[in-house]
């Protein structure tokens, strides 16, 4: 299969950005994967198996706010394993003050389940450092696309939702290691107020017109929530979301009865 050759720039304050989006993925799983669909750049990481999705994070940008090129990225697909030494790799650039060139290495991915720049591998320079990056196997990441993961959190479908205050979200991410045996949290609904609570503790956090509910799902990733002043978390039949300015953390619900304490 025959590779062709696209290239483009990015100002070491761009690329920074980037490196801190790849940092907070990598905290979900080492492999992420980046797309770009008519200049809408999605880049996410999941972890779980195809049936059962623990946790996953995406962000969405705009490709033409990061990258400059006359050539056309629509259909670009890159799967970066081993995230955090490619992160490693990627600060050295940002140290200078000169613009870095990516040569992407793209065959036709169509028939691998993948888009039809596939990277396989990219060759990054500033003309004093260089760096060359292989792109991993399509299959070792599900393949998804903007429109699959708009529709599947769009906020018409949620139960309820409620705004999570960053100090409060400070507080559980404190409170979540008290307790190293428990891996589940809870979201409870109680008398129109909402409370986070494991055994030991429980802390309100908002007011909802909800009913009644609990909901459960693993605590180890709600830390890779983005911090804002205000979080909006949504909740649905299967999955809870923290709303960040331009990412998504998507962490499936426990689908079992849990006691309340």
């Amino acid at each position: 299969m025959k590779a062709t050759e696209i290239q483009a720039t990015i100002t070491p304050q761009k690329l920074g950005e980037l490196i801190d989006i790849f940092t907070s993925l990598g905290k979900i799983h080492e492999t992420i994967r980046i797309k770009n669909e008519n200049n809408s750049l999605l880049i996410y990481s999941l972890i779980g198996p195809d049936n059962a999705v623990h946790a996953f994070k995406f962000y969405e940008l705009n490709f033409l706010d990061y990258f400059s090129s006359n050539k056309d990225f629509n259909g670009l697909d890159f799967v970066l394993s081993n995230i955090k030494n490619i992160t490693k790799q990627l600060n050295f650039f940002t140290g200078y003050d000169k613009i870095i060139t990516f040569n992407f290495s793209v065959v036709n991915g169509s028939d691998l389940g993948a888009g039809e720049k596939l990277v396989k591998s990219c060759y990054i320079t500033n003309d004093i450092f260089e760096s060359f990056i292989i792109g991993d196997e399509p299959f070792i990441i599900r393949n998804l696309t903007l429109e699959n993961i708009k529709n599947r959190v769009n906020p018409e479908l949620k139960k309820f939702g409620f705004k999570l205050k960053l100090d409060d979200f400070v507080k559980i991410k404190k409170l979540i290691n008290l307790n190293s045996t428990n891996d589940a949290i809870d979201f409870t609904i109680e008398n129109n107020e909402v409370k986070a609570k494991e055994k030991g503790w429980s802390l309100k956090i908002a007011k909802t017109d909800a009913e009644d509910q609990t909901i459960t799902f693993h605590k180890k990733y709600i830390k890779n929530a983005e911090e804002l002043d205000e979080i909006e978390v949504d909740a649905y039949d299967t999955f809870v979301v923290f709303r960040g300015s331009n990412s998504i953390l998507m962490l499936t619900l426990e689908l079992k009865e849990y006691n309340s304490y």
